[in-house]
């Protein structure tokens, strides 16, 4: 079963987590978005929008931290650096203002 899927339609891009029941980012899900994103960030990617989403009650319960317990220190480390780099690209794309439509409205 593959936890991440992929729309393109139109330059908008919806990726959905589905790692039932709780939607957990484990190392695989997040293993998993991080290529997506990354293709998606490529210069030659034609998207406009990128929808994050989930499927099920849940958008995610987050971190699986029992799974912490079977885990080694480099395994540790290795999921630590995934979250970081999902936190990273969240945040680091192009977002327009909630303003800049109202101003190009009120111009006209």
């Amino acid at each position: 079963m593959s936890n991440i899927t992929i729309q393109c339609v139109d330059c908008i891009s919806t990726v959905t987590i589905d790692n039932p029941p709780e939607n957990y980012l484990s190392r695989e899900v997040l293993s998993k978005l991080n290529k997506a994103v990354s293709e998606m960030l490529l210069p030659e990617a034609d998207l406009r929008v990128v929808l994050l989403t989930a499927r099920g009650k849940n958008f995610s319960s987050g971190i699986d931290y029992a799974s912490f317990v079977n885990m080694t220190k480099a395994e540790a480390a290795h999921f630590a650096e995934a979250l970081s780099t999902s936190c990273s690209w969240a945040g680091s794309g192009p977002s327009p203002s909630p303003w800049s439509s109202w101003r190009r409205s009120r111009s006209r």
